[in-house]
């Protein structure tokens, strides 16, 4: 390899002037991982779990207080609508970089409800309450997890 290609490939990566490198987009840095929330009744469920975790066949809701999911293991849980919004994983209640719950239990009502619930693709639903709150993404994973909390 010539001596001028040599010179010629090292400069690649290397600005010329000050200005060349302004202009250049600079590498983001990877953002840190989220934590998990500290709540017992929160956890953080591995991207690569999600393709064996448990689906859901069908979700019912008897009256506005509660939901009743049935699960495709033939496990049926039903979980309260207070304590579904007091475990909110969005960033308004949650802080996103610690994972310390951002909510006063205080602000939620006793007889907060679940107005609409929708189908978020094949990973989770999506709850809007009576408060007129609905931005948490509720995990299948996290869902059986929250119903198994109550169980023990």
């Amino acid at each position: 390899m010539s001596e001028s290609r040599r010179a010629r490939r090292a400069s690649i990566g290397s600005p010329r002037n000050g200005t060349e490198a302004l202009s250049r987009p600079i590498r983001a840095e990877r953002p840190p991982q989220r934590i998990a929330a500290q709540s017992p009744s929160i956890r953080f469920v591995p991207p690569s779990m999600m393709l064996h975790m448990i689906e859901p066949v069908a979700s019912e809701q008897k009256d506005p207080l509660s939901v009743t999911i049935a699960w495709k293991d033939g496990q049926v849980t039903t979980l309260a609508a207070r304590g579904l919004r007091l475990a909110c994983p969005c960033a308004s209640c949650v802080d996103e970089m610690t994972g310390r719950p951002l909510l006063d239990p205080g602000s939620v009502a006793e007889d907060v409800s679940i107005v609409d619930t929708d189908l978020v693709g094949r990973y989770a639903f999506q709850f809007k309450f009576s408060d007129g709150h609905d931005t948490g993404i509720f995990t299948f994973p996290n869902l059986r997890a929250m119903a198994e909390g109550l169980e023990s």
